[in-house]
């Protein structure tokens, strides 16, 4: 069960419906710890519940949001643009 809630696909498919839904993504991108995503809709996004995930989660601007997710940052961002790239 740990391994599978490793998995980089399991997290995105879990983060999806919180960030609201593949439509609203724009842009993924990542650096060295966060996971850094461009939104349509901001309202559409679930702060309070990807803390539960992620702790630190951060607004950048009305369509801009980091969440710091660790050093596999890059191997999520890869993970999210094959679903909403």
């Amino acid at each position: 069960m740990r391994k599978l809630l490793e998995s980089q696909k399991v997290k995105t498919v879990l983060l999806l419906p919180l960030l609201g839904g593949i439509e609203n993504i724009e842009k993924v991108n990542s650096c060295a710890t966060r996971l850094r995503l461009n939104v349509k809709d901001m309202s559409k996004v679930d702060t309070d519940e990807i803390k539960k995930y992620y702790p630190a989660v951060e607004k950048i601007n009305n369509n801009e949001l980091h969440i710091v997710v660790g050093t596999d940052a890059n191997l999520l961002a890869d993970e999210f643009k094959k679903f909403v790239l």
